[in-house]
């Protein structure tokens, strides 16, 4: 095998995730879109690895790896992203504009603050007492001894 066939393969695999990502991401109902990337990166890995004997299984690997985590990172930007999400709401908007109340209003207050309260209330971290007032959760108080001690070995004072 000619030494640069691992490193076509991986690419040829990476361009299959990317087409495998794209076509589970339009039936992926509500299943997180991030979970369903990370699985469908399997599939192409193996498949060219089992289709391609004799393979340099450290260089198809360490190419494939880099090539997805590159994608990844781009693909997570795009994704995840409030600045290209307010330039997309901006073109969608007829006169072009939006004003800096409804700009916090929906990605700072409803999207970033209500949402992952909302995550933290659904993975049972925090609960909503009766007074309106967020509590830590037994599992949230275990959570946070975990992170605490975490960010003591790297000394992270602030995060977030």
């Amino acid at each position: 095998m000619e030494p640069y066939m691992p490193h076509v393969l991986a690419f040829s695999a990476i361009l299959a995730y990317i087409a495998l990502g794209i076509v589970l991401l339009r039936f992926r109902g509500a299943r997180s879109p991030i979970v369903i990337m990370l699985i469908a990166s399997l599939v192409p890995y193996g498949s060219f690895l089992l289709l391609s004997k004799p393979l340099d299984m450290l260089h198809y690997t360490a190419t494939y790896f880099f090539g997805l985590m590159c994608f990844l990172f781009f693909w997570g930007g795009l994704f995840k992203s409030i600045s290209v999400r307010i330039i997309c709401d901006l073109l969608e908007e007829e006169t072009r504009t939006l004003c800096v109340e409804d700009i916090y209003e929906k990605y700072l207050l409803t999207e970033s603050f209500k949402g992952r309260l909302g995550i933290l209330i659904q993975s049972n971290y925090l609960m909503l007492d009766n007074n309106g007032n967020y509590k830590l959760t037994e599992a949230g108080q275990k959570f946070v001894r975990r992170v605490s001690f975490i960010q003591k070995i790297y000394k992270i004072s602030a995060s977030g």
